[in-house]
Protein backbone atom coordinates (compact mmCIF):
# COMPACT_ATOMS: atom_id res chain seq x y z
CA UNK A 1 0.00 0.00 0.00
CA UNK A 2 2.93 2.40 0.53
CA UNK A 3 4.59 1.96 -2.63
CA UNK A 4 1.01 2.48 -4.19
CA UNK A 5 0.80 5.84 -2.44
CA UNK A 6 4.79 6.63 -2.99
CA UNK A 7 4.30 6.35 -7.13
CA UNK A 8 2.42 9.03 -7.96
CA UNK A 9 4.57 11.41 -5.90
CA UNK A 10 7.57 10.44 -7.29
CA UNK A 11 6.13 10.83 -10.83
CA UNK A 12 4.85 14.63 -9.77
CA UNK A 13 8.19 14.73 -8.56
CA UNK A 14 10.11 13.87 -11.82
CA UNK A 15 8.10 16.02 -13.58
CA UNK A 16 9.03 18.86 -11.47
CA UNK A 17 12.43 18.18 -11.92
CA UNK A 18 13.02 17.47 -15.53
CA UNK A 19 9.84 18.77 -17.28
CA UNK A 20 9.68 15.46 -18.47
CA UNK A 21 8.31 11.90 -17.00
CA UNK A 22 11.07 9.30 -17.37
CA UNK A 23 8.17 7.04 -18.62
CA UNK A 24 7.98 8.91 -22.09
CA UNK A 25 10.63 6.94 -22.90
CA UNK A 26 10.91 3.13 -24.03
CA UNK A 27 12.42 0.61 -21.53
CA UNK A 28 15.51 -0.23 -24.11
CA UNK A 29 16.97 3.85 -23.70
CA UNK A 30 20.02 3.77 -21.47
CA UNK A 31 19.97 6.38 -18.88
CA UNK A 32 23.75 8.13 -19.03
CA UNK A 33 24.98 9.40 -15.46
CA UNK A 34 27.96 12.17 -14.99
CA UNK A 35 30.90 10.60 -15.24
CA UNK A 36 30.00 6.94 -15.51
CA UNK A 37 30.70 5.24 -18.67
CA UNK A 38 28.42 3.11 -20.56
CA UNK A 39 30.10 0.36 -22.33
CA UNK A 40 28.45 -1.52 -24.74
CA UNK A 41 28.65 -2.80 -28.13
CA UNK A 42 27.19 -1.32 -31.57
CA UNK A 43 25.71 -3.00 -34.23
CA UNK A 44 24.85 -1.93 -37.98
CA UNK A 45 21.46 -2.10 -37.87
CA UNK A 46 19.67 -0.67 -34.73
CA UNK A 47 20.80 2.46 -33.16
CA UNK A 48 21.19 2.88 -29.51
CA UNK A 49 19.49 5.25 -27.30
CA UNK A 50 20.37 7.35 -24.18
CA UNK A 51 18.84 9.90 -22.30
CA UNK A 52 20.25 12.41 -19.25
CA UNK A 53 18.83 14.84 -17.12
CA UNK A 54 20.08 18.34 -16.26
CA UNK A 55 18.33 19.65 -12.80
CA UNK A 56 20.27 23.20 -14.24
CA UNK A 57 22.07 25.22 -17.32
CA UNK A 58 24.80 23.46 -17.68
CA UNK A 59 27.73 22.76 -20.03
CA UNK A 60 27.79 19.40 -21.33
CA UNK A 61 30.45 16.99 -22.87
CA UNK A 62 29.43 14.01 -24.70
CA UNK A 63 32.22 11.75 -25.81
CA UNK A 64 32.70 7.95 -27.35
CA UNK A 65 35.37 5.97 -27.77
CA UNK A 66 36.53 2.96 -29.85
CA UNK A 67 39.79 0.55 -29.41
CA UNK A 68 42.68 1.76 -31.17
CA UNK A 69 42.22 0.03 -34.32
CA UNK A 70 41.33 0.17 -37.92
CA UNK A 71 38.49 -2.78 -38.07
CA UNK A 72 35.77 -1.28 -35.35
CA UNK A 73 32.69 1.07 -35.43
CA UNK A 74 32.40 4.41 -35.83
CA UNK A 75 30.07 6.00 -33.88
CA UNK A 76 27.82 8.63 -35.01
CA UNK A 77 25.70 10.85 -32.39
CA UNK A 78 22.86 12.97 -32.32
CA UNK A 79 21.43 14.94 -29.46
CA UNK A 80 17.63 15.87 -29.25
CA UNK A 81 15.50 17.85 -26.65
CA UNK A 82 13.10 15.82 -25.07
CA UNK A 83 10.19 17.14 -27.45
CA UNK A 84 12.50 15.73 -30.40
CA UNK A 85 13.94 18.55 -31.61
CA UNK A 86 17.39 17.98 -33.20
CA UNK A 87 20.12 19.84 -31.22
CA UNK A 88 22.94 18.64 -32.89
CA UNK A 89 25.10 15.89 -34.33
CA UNK A 90 29.11 15.17 -34.45
CA UNK A 91 30.63 12.21 -35.96
CA UNK A 92 34.22 12.19 -36.22
CA UNK A 93 35.06 15.50 -33.84
CA UNK A 94 36.38 13.13 -31.14
CA UNK A 95 39.71 11.13 -31.06
CA UNK A 96 40.24 9.22 -33.63
CA UNK A 97 37.07 8.22 -35.61
CA UNK A 98 34.81 9.31 -32.10
CA UNK A 99 31.84 11.56 -31.61
CA UNK A 100 32.47 14.54 -29.34
CA UNK A 101 29.43 17.26 -28.34
CA UNK A 102 30.40 20.31 -26.27
CA UNK A 103 27.08 22.34 -25.56
CA UNK A 104 25.55 24.73 -22.93
CA UNK A 105 22.26 23.41 -22.45
CA UNK A 106 19.31 24.32 -20.50
CA UNK A 107 17.27 22.04 -17.46
CA UNK A 108 15.66 19.02 -18.89
CA UNK A 109 16.15 15.90 -20.32
CA UNK A 110 18.02 15.11 -23.12
CA UNK A 111 17.95 12.19 -25.60
CA UNK A 112 21.27 10.59 -27.57
CA UNK A 113 20.95 8.91 -30.43
CA UNK A 114 23.80 6.85 -31.32
CA UNK A 115 24.30 4.75 -34.78
CA UNK A 116 27.60 3.31 -36.36
CA UNK A 117 28.33 5.49 -39.12
CA UNK A 118 30.46 2.39 -40.72
CA UNK A 119 27.90 -0.35 -41.21
CA UNK A 120 28.93 -3.93 -42.69
CA UNK A 121 27.52 -3.84 -45.87
CA UNK A 122 28.73 -7.52 -46.91
CA UNK A 123 26.74 -10.19 -47.83
CA UNK A 124 28.64 -12.83 -45.79
CA UNK A 125 28.51 -10.44 -42.72
CA UNK A 126 31.59 -8.98 -41.10
CA UNK A 127 32.74 -11.03 -37.84
CA UNK A 128 36.36 -9.63 -37.63
CA UNK A 129 34.77 -5.41 -36.53
CA UNK A 130 35.10 -4.66 -33.25
CA UNK A 131 31.84 -3.69 -31.79
CA UNK A 132 33.03 -2.30 -28.30
CA UNK A 133 32.88 1.34 -27.80
CA UNK A 134 32.15 3.57 -24.39
CA UNK A 135 30.65 7.00 -24.18
CA UNK A 136 31.35 9.20 -21.58
CA UNK A 137 29.21 12.10 -19.88
CA UNK A 138 30.92 15.42 -18.34
CA UNK A 139 28.54 17.72 -16.81
CA UNK A 140 30.15 21.15 -15.57
CA UNK A 141 27.38 22.86 -13.72
CA UNK A 142 28.34 26.68 -13.67
CA UNK A 143 29.55 27.87 -9.86
CA UNK A 144 28.56 30.16 -7.68
CA UNK A 145 30.38 33.15 -8.50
Amino acid sequence: MAKTLLRPWLCVLALCWTGHLFADFPEDFIRLETQQPYFGQLGDDEPQRFYFVLEQAAQITLESSTLARINNVHPEATLFNADGRRITSDRMSGQGRNFRIQRHLEAGTYVLRVDNGRPCGSLYGCPNVNRDYQILLDIQEPGRF
